[in-house]
Formats: C-alpha cells, sequence, structure tokens
C-alpha cells in the first residue's frame, strides 16, 4: 500500500486502492480462503475530516472459510430385513 503514500486522496486513488484490495481478496477467495469479501474505499469513510488529517480509511470485511474440524456420521441400528437393497446395480 506504500505505493499509495503522497497520492491525491480523492476518487481517482480510490478506486485505484479499491481495485488493488479487491484483487488480493479474490485471489484468496479463488484458493478457496474465503467465501465472500467487501472493500469499501469511497466517500463513505474517507471524509472530508478524514481528508483533512492526510489519512485514507479502507473497511473491509471478509467471510474465511471454516476449516472440518469434525466429521459426524449416523449409524442406525435396524431389524433385519428393515434395508431395502438397491437391484438395478
Amino acid at each position: 500500500m506504500q505505493q499509495y503514500l503522497f497520492e491525491p486522496n480523492d476518487k481517482i486513488t480510490w478506486a485505484a486502492v479499491t481495485n488493488t484490495v479487491t484483487s488480493l481478496l479474490s485471489d484468496v477467495a479463488a484458493k478457496r480462503g474465503l467465501y465472500d469479501y467487501l472493500v469499501v474505499c469511497d466517500s463513505t469513510n474517507n471524509t472530508p475530516t478524514t481528508i483533512d488529517q492526510n489519512e485514507l480509511w479502507i473497511d473491509i470485511a471478509i467471510e474465511p472459510v471454516k476449516a472440518i474440524e469434525f466429521i459426524y456420521i449416523p449409524v442406525r441400528v435396524l431389524a433385519t430385513g428393515a434395508v431395502i437393497t438397491n437391484t438395478s446395480a
């Protein structure tokens, strides 16, 4: 993100930052690391006050993929003859 230091704090820079971060998160999502994400870098989080303080704010929301930590396999005990076999195989 250092490439954006000392750039104008305007819509053009916000779009470039959004594209950079979106590209990174898109790669992580493609590799199954995220379900979804959202990147916000616009006038909603870069207010005139924020701009006057020489700050650029980027809000990122992520939904990380959850790993399998437990596998559940139910076993049922049935009466003799209760299971119907598939004869088409």
